[in-house]
């Protein structure tokens, strides 16, 4: 799934007026291009044929023409990649100026060789958060470069030597998460394609599977709305719930207003309980994931221990409680831990870490209690 640059449906073009912290060069085209695309359309006559152009022919003209520019571009050589996403062509002009002189006919073979060592980053990929390093770092070897003209050096050596160091640094930036299946917006899994100057996303569905989840009568369900993926630090939980039915169309659930948090429950379990529970995950007003869980009710406890229970509901109803609603649940430890993803490697790296300061302030702990116990005796 390809995305714009900005991530935001905005086209390179439009990426400096979004972005004025850190803007982007919007990469432009070599003059040749334009040469190619007006040598190869026709010329057209003007007054002799307007005459004879139907309506229809007119509003085929917008057609043709694009599909004419569509056969120019492919017929043209590959991308530039990263070089061409990073920099911009006045700047890569004035790079081979600065090199061969402002009236040199040796210019087209610069950019030529320009072209050829940047190659190789052609099909590069990298983290969508890593765009600024290497936009920073394109623009250090464009000054670099530009030293290296003034002092006269070889444009071959120097352009071949700033592509080694591009890809030095291509190889220091940190690396995106994988995609994890089956389902969810995973933002910080963004890739940043250089052939295509465009963001990717995990090609995978925002709605997850529907999860089964079987539970007796006077029983406790119990929603988790975590996700295998990694996820942006404040998060918003929305719960909702389609009564009597397995489905996914959102037409057919309300809002539960009660249940805000990552983990839901219900006890006891009754019979008009059974349907699909849903749970929106998402981040300042981004959703990242829709998960679905369908409770079948089954038979379980005895007649008189459910007659029981469904006085007391009636009992707390005249209160004013709303029993029947998922209630916010806050597990203990315990629970936690035995959740699928709760053992995940990250997570046993902030226990063993937890556990190494406890033992620390408790050795250091004793160390100042046995001073004190000196000094007295």
């Amino acid at each position: 799934m390809a995305r714009p640059l900005s991530g935001r449906g905005q086209t390179l073009g439009s990426l400096n007026a979004a972005d004025p912290g850190g803007s982007f060069p919007s990469p432009t085209f070599p003059d040749d291009l334009t040469k190619v695309i007006f040598y190869c359309l026709p010329s057209l006559p003007t007054q002799t044929m307007a005459p004879a152009v139907s309506p229809q022919a007119s509003q085929m003209a917008p057609l043709v023409l694009g599909l004419a520019l569509s056969l120019v571009v492919m017929s043209l050589p590959g991308s530039w990649g990263c070089l061409l996403c990073f920099t911009s062509e006045p700047d890569r002009q004035r790079l081979c100026q600065l090199f061969t002189g402002l009236k040199s006919r040796q210019s087209s073979q610069c950019r030529a060789q320009l072209t050829e060592a940047f190659q190789g980053l052609t099909h590069t990929q990298i983290n969508y958060a890593e765009r600024a390093h290497l936009h920073d770092a394109f623009t250090q070897t464009i000054f670099t470069l530009e030293e290296k003209a003034a002092a006269k050096e070889s444009y071959k050596v120097a352009f071949l030597a700033a592509a080694q160091s591009i890809e030095e640094v291509i190889k220091e930036l940190s690396k995106a998460p994988a995609c994890v299946p089956p389902c969810g917006f995973q933002e910080l899994a963004r890739l940043f394609f250089c052939n295509s100057c465009a963001a990717h996303d995990c090609d995978l569905p925002l709605e997850c599977p529907i999860r089964d989840l079987p539970v007796p009568v006077g029983g406790q369900a119990v929603f988790s709305c975590a996700v295998p993926f990694s996820t942006p630090p404040e998060l918003t939980y929305t719960w909702l719930f389609a009564g009597n039915i397995r489905t996914r169309d959102l037409s057919y659930f309300r809002v539960i207003p009660r249940a805000q948090d990552i983990f839901a429950r219900i006890r006891p379990v009754r019979p008009l309980h059974q349907g699909t529970f849903s749970c929106l995950l998402s981040s300042d007003l981004q959703p990242l994931a829709r998960l679905f869980f369908f409770l079948n009710v089954t038979a379980g406890k005895a007649q008189g221990e459910v007659e029981l229970q469904t006085l007391f509901r009636a009992v707390m109803k005249a209160k004013g409680s709303k029993v029947d609603c998922p209630e916010p649940w806050k597990p203990s430890f315990s629970t936690l831990l035995a959740h699928p993803g709760a053992l995940t490697l990250k997570n046993l790296c902030l226990l063993g870490l937890a556990a190494g300061l406890g033992i620390t302030n408790f050795i250091l702990l004793g160390m100042l209690l046995y001073r004190f116990l000196e000094k007295e005796c």
